[in-house]
């Protein structure tokens, strides 16, 4: 081997080293794995995570803690590429947006920190060998190092875990049970049916008459949904019918 054929392949070598050693460029689309639904418990508090997949250079999240049936704390998200890095943005209850930077990611760990910010410091996530997720917040409480870790299983985004039963407290002004079990026979009622005029569907009601039968059971956020209507709608579905008028609904549901 002569000088120069030896000078050619060092030359290769040392360029295939340096191409190696450079690492590819992390971005929000290498955080698909945290997309999805998590939930995981802790000393009497659940804690429910809910993120969209990546798209358009940002992620966007939830959170709430739940203890006793009440929500304690929640928190919207972001995710987001901005310039030149990577940036976790939470908007916690009664608190300030807080924005850390992207300072590690390697195994499917990101660590990100503001070392400005007061506790925490840093926010970390890893996916783990098994597919459980560990989230932990730290950094400096009170002249200590103070971590605190929230272990969390994959969960389907429509687990009753991430849709608690709403309790008669939750329940609309003016909404009872007996009213969620009527519309739930009125959607049953409708089904395929949704866009025929409301008299079609319900054969004895004259009040809803010219209006989409979607209409007569939206559930709506008020008492508006009254027990004038549930007698209406019950009796068009008993067979009995309604003789006395009321006004029209001023309620405007989804077409």
């Amino acid at each position: 081997m002569n000088l120069k054929q030896y000078t050619l392949i060092c030359a290769c070598l040392i360029w295939a080293g340096g191409a190696t050693a450079q690492k590819k460029k992390t971005t929000v689309a290498d955080l698909a794995w945290l997309a999805g639904c998590w939930d995981g418990s802790s000393a009497g508090r659940e804690y429910l995570e809910q993120w969209m997949k990546p798209s358009g250079q940002t992620m966007l999240g939830m959170s709430r803690s739940v203890i006793n049936g009440k929500t304690r704390e929640y928190e919207f998200v972001q995710i987001r590429e901005q310039d030149g890095g990577i940036f976790y943005v939470a908007k916690p209850s009664g608190q300030a947006e807080a924005s850390f930077k992207l300072v590690k990611y390697e195994n499917q760990e990101a660590v990100f920190e503001n070392p400005q910010h007061d506790f925490p410091q840093r926010i970390i996530y890893k996916l783990e060998k098994d597919g459980s997720l560990t989230a932990a917040i730290e950094g400096m409480s009170k002249g200590q190092l103070k971590k605190i870790g929230f272990p969390m299983r994959r969960a389907k985004c429509d687990d009753n875990a991430m849709t608690l039963k709403p309790s008669s407290s939750d329940r609309p002004a003016g909404q009872s049970s007996a009213q969620d079990s009527l519309l739930a026979a009125l959607e049953k009622k409708i089904a395929g049916q949704e866009q025929k005029p409301a008299e079609e569907v319900f054969k004895n009601i004259q009040l809803f008459k010219g209006m989409p039968a979607i209409r007569v059971s939206c559930r709506l956020p008020s008492p508006l949904l009254s027990a004038s209507i549930a007698r209406i709608a019950t009796s068009s579905i008993s067979g009995k019918k309604t003789t006395k008028r009321q006004s029209r609904p001023r309620a405007r549901c989804g077409k």
